[in-house]
């Protein structure tokens, strides 16, 4: 058994099997999930290809889904416990066609229509059983010998995964071990088994009718077969795919953490990042403290101990205290990062290190045009020289005209200062003027 689980809830379902199957006729394929997609069935013999055909399928509920089971009866003559019209303390039993169910029922009683709860249904004893868990109904025709190997694949909603990292870090704060995990919930009504999970990071469009799930279908098999290869991860299509390593056991309704990787030792960077708006809030002339994030720089290299994609997860960051154990230092959401690239996770603000910012001026030079003057004060309570990077933003086409830093242009609308900002009482100022037209 293989399972391929999506972020969604989905999950691609592949399982082999040696099967009786007769000439013609129905053949129940039992542990169905109750969660499964009907419309996402496909069928082949791996024993004899192009002998088996199916001609109709259909799922029988499992006895753990009494609304299931009762849906499957809509139609049909059963018998009902209901209030006795005559005495609000007692109830009688009538034969009714069940015509629907929900949170109400609907009955056709012969001479009235009944619409309210039921208190107990009693199904015909022609009617099939209810099973321990739910199965498929596989109506086939079978050209070749009796004894198969089948593979069936389906789409079943109902099982979800996420991923989550610990980022455990030394007294400097710079290398540590990472150690990332998935995190499975199984709500398919079903186990599965000793199965090979597979994870995709990224999302696969899902259409609203029906029509295109026979394209999703087809290609389950050829999705199966690239999969076969079982590496760590490899690229499928514009996602990621992740191999479990090792079989697993997803118990039905309950959540299971799966091992997907380690890397030790990690380097990680560190910036203090302190984010402004240069035409924000026009004419408020007091000084107005601001906090400075602090800032942990991941880059997905080989290099620095990775070098492989790394899924959408929640990352904890770890950091060893001398003679106080350890702390956690933050807990971000991290993007799927492809190799190659670099994360910068805000893991908090920074403690000894606060800004001020002042604005020293403000005017209209134009209809649609503007000149403002910023004075930003960095201080720094702690002992050695932090370096602070000044992010300021701006809009429109827009030039700074003076400045006592030396800055870049990072982007279209950003503006980068690095302010060596020593240890101590002594602030650092950041003077600088701007006009932007709009």
């Amino acid at each position: 058994m293989s399972i391929t689980a999506y972020a969604s809830g989905q999950a691609l379902v592949t399982e082999e099997r040696d099967m009786d199957l007769p000439a013609s006729g129905e053949v129940p394929f039992a542990g169905a999930p109750s969660t499964l997609d009907l419309t996402s069935v496909a069928l082949r013999s791996l024993s004899q290809p192009g002998k088996v055909a199916v001609g109709s399928l259909r799922l029988l509920p499992s006895a753990s889904d009494p609304a299931a089971v009762l849906r499957s009866h809509i139609g049909r003559e059963v018998r009902v416990v209901l209030p006795d019209p005559s005495d609000a303390r007692a109830r009688v039993t009538r034969k009714a066609t069940l015509l629907s169910v929900g949170s109400q029922a609907v009955l056709d009683l012969g001479d009235e229509i009944y619409v309210g709860p039921l208190e107990a249904v009693l199904l015909p004893a022609d009617a099939e059983k209810p099973r321990a868990e739910a199965a498929l109904l596989l109506d086939l025709r079978n050209s070749g010998e009796r004894r198969q190997r089948v593979e069936i694949s389906y789409l079943a909603a109902g099982l979800s995964w996420s991923g989550d990292c610990a980022l455990t870090l030394d007294e400097s704060g710079e290398r540590g071990a990472l150690s990332c995990w998935a995190t499975l919930r199984n709500d398919t009504g079903r186990a599965f088994d000793d199965a090979v999970v597979r994870l995709v990071a990224g999302e696969p469009r899902r259409a609203v009718s029906p029509a295109p799930m026979a394209r999703f279908k087809a290609a389950a098999p050829m999705l199966e077969a690239d999969m076969a290869m079982g590496a760590p991860q490899m690229q499928a299509g514009e996602y990621h795919m992740f191999t479990v390593p090792y079989p697993a056991d997803l118990t039905e309704g309950q959540v299971t953490r799966l091992a997907l990787s380690a890397a030790d030792p990690v380097a990680v960077g560190r910036e203090l990042v302190l984010r402004g708006h240069a035409f924000q809030n026009p004419g408020g002339s007091e000084p107005r403290p601001q906090t400075v994030d602090n800032v942990l720089v991941l880059r997905n290299t080989k290099e620095n101990g990775l070098g492989e994609p790394l899924p959408a997860s929640l990352v904890r960051v770890y950091r060893d205290v001398s003679g106080a154990g350890r702390i956690l230092e933050g807990e971000v959401s991290l993007d799927n990062l492809p190799a190659g690239e670099t994360a910068r996770l805000t893991l908090g603000t920074a403690f000894d290190v606060t800004a001020r910012r002042t604005m020293q001026s403000y005017e209209r030079i134009g209809k649609n045009r503007a000149r403002v003057r910023w004075a930003v004060e960095l201080r720094n309570a702690g002992k050695k020289m932090r370096d602070v990077v000044v992010l300021e933003t701006f809009q429109g086409d827009w030039k700074i005209t003076s400045f006592n830093q030396d800055y870049a242009k990072e982007s279209a609308n950003t503006a980068r200062w690095i302010l060596p900002v020593p240890g101590g009482s002594k602030p650092v100022t950041l003077l600088y003027e701007a006009e932007a037209s709009w």
